[in-house]
């Protein structure tokens, strides 16, 4: 599955940035998703994007809100769409 708006938008660079702020190496961060550590490696090198299953965990795993929002960016939400109308 591609994520919205995920090429060129930063999301590799995102995956990488949170795996290292948890001291992971891709092995123990693909366990937390059920994945191998090849798929990892490419979605921290663009080649392929994170289910939006893993897109959302890595958002709720995010230490800072601006990582949040990086991840739910890459499935095209925003915070307006967690605002009432």
């Amino acid at each position: 599955m591609k994520t919205k708006g995920s090429k060129g938008s930063g999301l590799p660079a995102a995956v990488v940035e949170l795996r290292e702020q948890l001291g992971l190496n891709q092995r123990d961060f693909a366990d937390k998703f059920g994945v191998s550590a090849m798929a990892v490696s490419r979605w921290e090198s663009g080649a392929n994007d994170p289910p939006g299953k893993c897109v959302v965990q890595m958002a709720k795993m995010a230490k800072s809100p601006n990582a949040y929002w990086s991840f739910l960016g890459a499935l095209g939400l925003t915070k307006k769409d967690f605002r009432g109308k």
